[in-house]
């Protein structure tokens, strides 16, 4: 390479601990696989679908609560008032048995595996629900 090229090149930009060696390509080409034969993407389809919709649901049931929903697809913030903190959600979740994290002082992250079923989806508005009427 030319030394233009070289200099970004600066340990630690071009390395990866398993990405393309046999064995991860093998395993990566196998889980394309499954995908295809499940229908993966058309279940995740629907249940985005779905998710966004409960998501509607809440951002308008709780607006005094919510003041914004950012992100795409299964990642999303609820990001609450001002007068809220992200952390005291979090916890009632956790009491809950959902495990979220804080994304900063007032935005909750959501983050559900992709596989997730439909019922569980309901179950996590369900409990959402619940948390953010004990929220204060």
């Amino acid at each position: 390479m030319t030394k233009k090229v070289a200099s970004g090149m600066t340990a630690g930009t071009h390395g990866s601990t398993f990405g393309g060696n046999p064995l991860a390509m093998a395993v990566g080409n196998a889980i394309l696989d499954g995908l295809e034969e499940t229908k993966f993407i058309e279940k995740f389809q629907k249940n985005l679908i779905t998710f966004e919709s409960l998501l509607k649901k809440i951002n308008y049931r709780f607006s005094d609560k919510i003041s914004e929903i950012r992100g795409m697809g299964f990642l999303r913030g609820l990001k609450l008032n001002e007068n809220l903190k992200a952390i005291s959600l979090v916890n009632l979740l956790r009491d809950e048995k959902i495990l979220t994290v804080p994304a900063s002082d007032n935005v909750v992250r959501l983050l559900p595996p992709l596989n997730i079923k439909k019922v569980e989806l309901k179950i996590l508005f369900e409990k959402l629900n619940k948390c953010l009427k004990l929220l204060k």
